[in-house]
């Protein structure tokens, strides 16, 4: 008898220290990204890529207290309408 509960005791020790991993403690900290890809930008009806693509992209830094950062950049430009005037 004390065999058969050494055999039937023995999975259970071996997964025993599997099944006691602790967790890691959650960051305070969030950080998200993001990129675009647009076949042209228009605003207003110009084009401020001169109709080629435009890329977009930014990344964020949060914390749990609310406060954040980020930062945005992109290839569309106003100086390609530099010469332009405007009429009212």
């Amino acid at each position: 008898m004390t065999n058969i509960y050494r055999v039937a005791i023995l999975p259970v020790l071996l997964a025993l220290p599997c099944a006691v991993h602790a967790e890691e403690a959650a960051s305070p900290y969030a950080v998200s990204a993001n990129v675009g890809v647009f076949s042209q930008y228009v605003f207003r009806g110009i084009s401020y890529t001169q109709e080629k693509p435009a890329v977009q992209g930014g990344f964020d830094l949060a914390h749990e207290s609310g406060l954040y950062i980020g930062i945005w950049g992109t290839n569309v430009s106003d100086l390609a309408l530099s010469n332009a005037t405007g009429e009212i």
